[in-house]
């Protein structure tokens, strides 16, 4: 076997090994792609010294598993469960692609029925470049058809993976690692007695451990729509609420008229209806908002119609710019942050009396890295006009390690979150 053609088709595995679990979780591939070389190169020369030893392959590998989490942890900057994750799943899924590959090849092409005999004959490259092949085009159409596990990597990033959660991760990946371990034993034990229902037992559990992860994004999933039809509904009772309170005003404000009148106090009733009610009055604009927002994210575009809603209910003049280039889904958890501080803006914009001309403007940027929302107002906040909303919100930004930017006379707020995908 030549060591320069072992070594470069080394490193086509394990890069292929790399991108798949990348890929399918919902990774912004192109920010990782040069690690992963790195990462896949400084494998592949591992391995060809791990190989040149005289240890058995079941140890070879397991020595693989180790390393690989050990360095992609500090390469990658990420936490121990995503790396575990990410290095459990591309293992786990390459080794079971290399598998069927072999034993579809040593029941259908082969003349020889022992593995060993296949790991040092030629016909290895062959098998290697085969698994390469079916790994790579799988990544690819998961990567143009944009079927990714969006639910739990956002669940991954935002840290939002309860304790039973975090355990099935951990217990899979270790189960992954135990099974790569077992097939790999199996195979190149030739004495050993039903063989070949090991290894159909080891391709099954890995099948049965790589479905684990496609329940998890569909009970995720779920239970993100749940709370996004919830969140809706909210809004909508929010809206109702804000109705009755302005009604309660004015019927307030009329009886307070209309005892000013029986007074016989004109000036006082003019000064009254300038300082309290022309101010409240209600100044329609127009609730539509482009089509386009609601193509590249609906939940924003309920969103921004409600606000609009709201305002127009409050008097207060609500205006939008949305710059997104692309389909940028922004998470549940911002649009809730961001509903909380506008809310709280409209609030105290309406409770104030000395604004002829109440505004907000709301602002949405995406740029390569990063989605960016700018709320500004005429208003000069403080926390007497506040319900404290806004400030909760703005923690709530800064545990999804958000950076903020603020002013608060008059209120200006920048807010800059990294992109998930």
């Amino acid at each position: 076997m030549h060591p320069l053609l072992t070594f470069c088709i080394s490193i086509l595995e394990w890069f292929a090994l790399l991108t798949f679990p990348f890929v399918f979780i919902g990774y912004r591939y192109r920010q990782y792609v040069k690690k992963i070389i790195v990462l896949s190169v400084i494998m592949s020369i591992i391995s060809l010294l791990l190989h040149y030893t005289n240890l058995h392959l079941t140890i070879v590998i397991a020595l693989q598993m180790i390393l690989i989490f050990l360095i992609a942890k500090p390469l990658f900057k990420m936490s121990s469960l995503e790396t575990l994750l990410l290095t459990g799943m591309g293992y786990g899924f390459y080794t079971f692609v290399h598998i069927v590959v072999i034993e579809l090849d040593l029941l259908l092409l082969s003349n020889s029925i022992v593995y060993s005999e296949v790991l040092i004959s030629n016909k290895i490259y062959a098998l290697q470049l085969t698994s390469f092949f079916i790994v790579i085009a799988l990544s690819l159409l998961i990567y143009f058809f944009k079927y990714h596990l969006t639910e739990l990597f956002v669940h991954l990033k935002l840290n939002e993976l309860n304790k039973k959660g975090k355990i099935i991760i951990y217990l899979n990946s270790f189960l992954t690692y135990f099974f790569i371990c077992l097939a790999s034993f199996v195979m190149v034990t030739n004495e050993l007695r039903f063989r070949y229902a090991f290894i159909l037992l080891s391709i099954v559990v890995l099948f049965m451990i790589f479905a684990v992860y496609l329940i998890l994004h569909n009970q995720f999933q779920k239970k993100r729509l749940i709370e996004a039809k919830k969140f809706y509904f909210d809004q909508e009772e929010q809206v109702s609420v804000y109705i009755e309170n302005i009604q309660k005003d004015l019927r307030s404000s009329y009886k307070v008229m209309q005892k000013l009148f029986e007074n016989n106090s004109y000036e006082l009733s003019k000064e009254y209806f300038n300082q309290h009610i022309l101010p409240k009055s209600k100044k329609h604009q127009n609730l539509e908002i482009e089509t386009a927002i609601r193509k590249k994210d609906e939940l924003l575009y309920v969103f921004l119609i409600n606000k609009r809603k709201l305002a127009n209910l409050l008097g207060v003049s609500i205006s939008t710019t949305i710059d997104l280039t692309d389909h940028v889904p922004i998470t549940l958890p911002h649009i809730q942050f961001l509903s909380n501080i506008i809310d709280d803006l409209l609030f105290a914009l309406y409770e104030t009396t000395h604004y002829q001309d109440k505004q907000i403007h709301f602002k949405l940027t995406s740029t390569k890295n990063h989605v960016i929302y700018e709320i500004a107002s005429n208003l000069d906040f403080d926390k007497s006009n506040s319900h404290s909303k806004i400030y909760d919100a703005i923690i709530g930004f800064k545990k999804n390690k958000a950076v903020i930017e603020s002013t608060f006379n008059p209120l200006m707020l920048s807010i800059s979150c990294e992109k998930l995908m």
